[in-house]
Formats: structure tokens, C-alpha cells, sequence
């Protein structure tokens, strides 16, 4: 039951991020869209910010598979890795971008973002190096939930509340924040709850 949950949730997240893309980057594919021109300035420290962030994003379902993990663990420890590296670049880039190209006024929230999604996942890093899986798998829910903010902070405004002005903007993404950093407790703390437990007499 709890596979079906979660490969359902996944499915559910994927269905999201396409939408995403739909709505929100087709630019990408439009050479003379406007949005280029405000990338100008930094693009070549964009590009390999969102190719490893893709990377990342795309990888970090992987390491929630049970059936991974007991069929190939190397395989799943490899992915981890790969998922780790990206992560990491892709937010590392994210910070140099927002400090130094970003308004001043989003560098706060921008910031605390990227440089909250750096620590989660080199803490998921080094847990994992230590052998600590409970804590590892964790701060990965944390790292992850932070990699998926950048779908979430378009569809959300795009798709469910279009036309937010700027303080929704910001409410936004310190909520996102928020959720992903305690997500993951609530999720394993409630997994290990059982409400009716059969009694030994």
C-alpha cells in the first residue's frame, strides 16, 4: 500500500512538472521571447545551473525506491551520488546567481533557498557517509523537497493562483521553505504510527 502511495505521488509530481514546462519554459524553444533577454547578463551561469538542476530534479525520485535499493544497492548509492553532485552545483550556481544578478529585495528568500538547498544535501551526503540512514533519509526528503521548488514556484503561481503580486510571491517561497524542511518528519514520523496496534496480553 505504501508503494502505491508513493509511486502515485510521483506520478502526480511528474504530471506537475510537465504542465510546468508547458506553461512556464516554453521560452526556451523561442528564440526571440523576451525572457532571453533578461537571462542575457548571466546566462552562461544559468545554463549549467538548470542543466544539473534537471539532473537532479529528475534523479531524486530514485532515491526514495525500496525496490531499488534491495535489488541494486550500488546502483542506488551511485544515483545518490550523481543526484548529491548535481544538487550541489546546481545550488552553489543558484546562490552566485541570486547574489549577484538578483534584486535586492529577492535576495533574501532567493538566498536562504538556495543556500538552504546546499546544506540539506550535503548533510544527506555526509549521513549517508556515516552510516546514519535514518538520518540520511531525511535530510534527502529535505534536499529534494527543495529541488522540486523550482517547479513549484511556478505552478503554483502559473496554474492554481495566477496574478500573485509580489508579497504572494515572497509568502511563497518562505512556505516552500517551510514545507520542505519539515515535510519529510511529518512523513516518516507518521509512517512508524499505527493508531491501532493489536494487543498482547
Amino acid at each position: 500500500m505504501t508503494t502505491i502511495i508513493k509511486r502515485g505521488a510521483f506520478l502526480g509530481l511528474f504530471v506537475v512538472t510537465l504542465v510546468t514546462i508547458w506553461v512556464h519554459e516554453r521560452y526556451v524553444l523561442q528564440p526571440h521571447n523576451p525572457q532571453w533577454a533578461h537571462f542575457q547578463p548571466f546566462r552562461w551561469w544559468l545554463l549549467p545551473h538548470v542543466a544539473t538542476g534537471v539532473l537532479a530534479l529528475g534523479l531524486g525520485p530514485l532515491q526514495f525506491s525500496n525496490t531499488l535499493r534491495r535489488w541494486n544497492p550500488k546502483v542506488h548509492r551511485w544515483l545518490g551520488r550523481v543526484y548529491a553532485v548535481a544538487a550541489l552545483i546546481s545550488s552553489l550556481l543558484a546562490l552566485y546567481i541570486v547574489l549577484v544578478y538578483e534584486i535586492p529585495n529577492n535576495r533574501w528568500v532567493m538566498g536562504v533557498m538556495a543556500g538552504l538547498w546546499f546544506l540539506t544535501t550535503a548533510c544527506a551526503w555526509i549521513s549517508a557517509l556515516k552510516r546514519d540512514f535514518i538520518q540520511h533519509k531525511l535530510w534527502v526528503g529535505r534536499s529534494y523537497g527543495l529541488t522540486f521548488t523550482f517547479v513549484a514556484t511556478r505552478f503554483l503561481p502559473d496554474v492554481v493562483w495566477p496574478g500573485m503580486d509580489y508579497y504572494g510571491y515572497t509568502a511563497l517561497y518562505w512556505m516552500l521553505i517551510i514545507i520542505s524542511l519539515i515535510l519529510p518528519d511529518l512523513i516518516i514520523g507518521l509512517a512508524g504510527f499505527r493508531p491501532f496496534r493489536p494487543r498482547i496480553d
